[in-house]
């Protein structure tokens, strides 16, 4: 015999719609599994692998799929980069207003 339970419908609700919500707008692989490529490049989530041959002589067709996810050194490094370059332009503009008061 299987125990019956008793789970509120106030609780099974809360539970889909988190559930829902949590994988709203995250891209999976099978999100771009299977698109054309004027489909995949549209999508913003996906990229385009266009074909190649292996070492072995297997030709592979070209194929959509999820863009990786970019590491957080790199992400940091790029912001790095973009406050050094700020750095840099600022005290340029600040060089050549000097110069021009002279």
């Amino acid at each position: 015999m299987i125990p019956k339970v008793n789970i509120p419908v106030k609780f099974l609700t809360t539970a889909l719609l988190l559930g829902a919500f949590a994988t709203h707008g995250v891209a999976t692989a099978a999100t771009c599994k299977g698109m054309s490529k004027s489909d995949c490049s549209a999508q913003s989530s996906c990229t385009w692998v266009g074909g190649y041959e292996r070492t072995d002589g297997v030709k592979v067709n070209g194929y959509c799929r999820i863009k990786k996810a970019e590491k957080s050194s790199e992400k940091q490094g790029k912001e790095v980069a973009k406050t050094e370059n700020k750095v840099k332009d600022k005290l340029k503009k600040e060089k050549s207003s000097k110069e021009a008061k002279k």
